[in-house]
C-alpha cells in the first residue's frame, strides 16, 4: 500500500507526526509546520484512501 507523506525539519530533532482528519489531506497542517520545523522534524501523511495515499480494496470500515 502506498501512503503519501512529507518530512520537514532538521534530521536530529524530535519527530512530531500529524495525521489528517476524514475528508482532508496532510496539507491541512501546512500553516502550522513552518512554526515547528526550527524545533522538530514534522511528518505529515495522508491517511489510507485520502489525499494521494492509495485507496485499498474493500471491505474496510472506520473501525479498521
Amino acid at each position: 500500500m502506498h501512503l503519501n507523506f512529507k518530512i520537514s525539519g532538521t534530521p536530529n530533532s524530535p519527530v512530531l507526526v500529524f495525521s489528517n482528519s476524514l475528508g482532508a489531506d496532510f496539507h491541512m497542517w501546512d500553516e502550522l509546520v513552518p512554526y515547528l520545523i526550527p524545533f522538530f522534524r514534522v511528518l505529515q501523511y495522508d491517511t489510507r484512501g485520502l489525499g494521494q495515499s492509495e485507496v485499498t480494496p474493500d471491505p474496510y470500515t472506520i473501525d479498521l
